[in-house]
């Protein structure tokens, strides 16, 4: 018999803006979080007389995840042919 049980989440938020001028941004954050994960296996081997089989096992992945988070600006110094962008990106896990 296996056993399984999972609980992940996840969500993200994005905000642009497009002002059709000189300057436009861009963020976007994410997050993803293993809130349970276990997983049990038992050992196929069975017990007898007086010694017992070996142990199952057990992964227990529970409370990790990450968390990401990219900006962005954008500047036409002189209108849509020429741009310059620049930003900046973190990861946490």
């Amino acid at each position: 018999f296996y056993d399984l049980a999972q609980d992940h989440h996840a969500q993200s938020l994005s905000i642009r803006s497009d002002m059709r001028k000189n300057w436009d941004f861009e963020i976007v954050g994410t997050q993803y979080s293993f809130d349970t994960d276990k997983q049990r296996t038992p050992v196929t081997a069975s017990s007898s007389g007086t010694s017992f089989a070996a142990p199952g096992r057990v992964a227990v992945l529970d409370g990790t995840g990450w968390y990401t988070l990219d900006a962005k600006v954008t500047w036409r110094p002189v209108g849509p042919a020429h741009t310059i962008s620049f930003g900046a990106h973190d990861d946490y896990y």
